[in-house]
């Protein structure tokens, strides 16, 4: 299996919280690639965009979901957090 290309530099931490949203678009066009690793808060980390990266992404038989956002997240997300009338 080829390696992903690497993000280089230590860490990119901060030039995600500039860039936001876009960071994965620059890097993927500076890199030319759907996946590249990076570290993020030391830690290093894969970024993934496109179609067949998504697919692989969802398969519940190589990522674990279960547990792995904090409770509080999850309730946002659902719906469980937010006010209603």
């Amino acid at each position: 299996m080829k390696e992903a290309p690497k993000d280089k530099n230590f860490d990119h931490t901060l030039k995600l919280l500039k860039e936001g949203y876009y960071f994965i678009i620059n890097r993927r066009e500076a890199l030319n690639t759907n996946i590249f690793q990076t570290k993020l808060i030391g830690k290093k980390m894969y970024c993934l965009s496109g179609r067949k990266q998504a697919e692989l992404f969802y398969d519940n038989e190589l990522f674990k979901r279960q547990g792995a956002a904090p409770s509080r997240v999850n309730k946002t997300l659902f719906g469980e957090g937010v006010y209603k009338d």
